[in-house]
Order: structure tokens, then sequence, then C-alpha cells
């Protein structure tokens, strides 16, 4: 009898599809790895130190894992985050560890496409000359700003756009 002794190999870590930015702290990560015994949990963290076997989300053993699963990006501020994934197999051996990195920002441009005439819309950034370029540069044609000033509990502006 053959006694497998090497840990998951051939993994893959992707989050939110491979998307560079990200404007929510819950994200989706493809998974996936291959073993001799079969896969048989993963872990995920921000941290990147190896986690102990009962740290592990235990799967059905499987030679050929693959799974999107949600996680929580739980670190501080925004920017660069990057989340590990580890792979254990039916035998207790550990994969070293693959990395995949977001963006994690705090300012959103869903649905600013959106803006039509009979919207009045109003957003809040920290960031008031991004905002001010983004809304000039591409929505403001017939209409008008308002900025209405630093907010000073959030410490964001407000703009106000209303369409003439």
């Amino acid at each position: 009898m053959v006694e497998y002794t090497t840990p998951p190999d051939d993994a893959t870590i992707q989050i939110n599809s491979g998307a560079e930015k990200a404007t929510s702290r819950e994200v989706q990560v493809s998974l996936s790895a291959i073993d001799n015994v079969g896969v048989t949990g993963y872990y995920l963290s921000e941290n990147s130190n190896t986690p102990t076997l009962d740290q592990f989300v235990t799967v059905p053993s499987t030679s050929d894992y693959s799974q999107m699963v949600n996680f929580s990006i739980a670190s501080a501020g925004y920017g660069l985050k990057t989340v590990h994934a580890w792979f254990r197999d039916a035998n207790g051996y550990i994969s070293d560890v693959i990395s995949d990195t977001i963006t994690l920002s705090s300012e959103t441009t869903t649905g600013i496409e959106a803006l039509a005439s009979n919207y009045k819309l109003y957003f809040e950034t920290e960031n008031l000359a991004a905002l001010m370029g983004l809304f000039h540069d591409n929505y403001l044609s017939g209409g008008y700003t308002n900025v209405s000033g630093r907010d000073k509990l959030s410490q964001k502006w407000s703009l106000g756009i209303e369409p003439l």
C-alpha cells in the first residue's frame, strides 16, 4: 500500500472573479486544489500564519476540489487587501499558502451611470477633488453641482447633482 505524504497542490485563489477593486468588505473567493487522497478542507485569512488542522472549514473529500465561498475582509481601513488560502487533505497535510489581493475602496461609482434628468442624487466622499472631477468630466452637461460642505462628524464632503 502506497502512503501519500504530499499536501494538496495546484491550488488557486481568486477574489471577486479577478476584480482589481471592491467597495464591499464582503467578497467571493474562488478556490481550487488537487490531492491524491482528497482535499478535505480550506482555510482563508488575511493573516499569513499557517493555520492548525482544527481551523479548517471541512468539505467533502475530493481529489479535485473547486468551490466559491464568501469571505469578510476584517482588517481596518481601505486600500490593498490580501486574502491567503490553505488546503488540507485526508492525511492531515497542509498546502503551501496561496494569496490574492484586491483594493478595498470606500468610494463607489455604481449607479452613477443611471443619472437621468429626473433624478436628484447626492454622494458623500472623503476625496472631494476626485468626485468633482468625475462628475464634471462625465455627467454635468446641462446641470450643476451643489457642494454642501464638509460634515464635521463624518469628515466627508457631500455633492448634490440636479440636472436642469
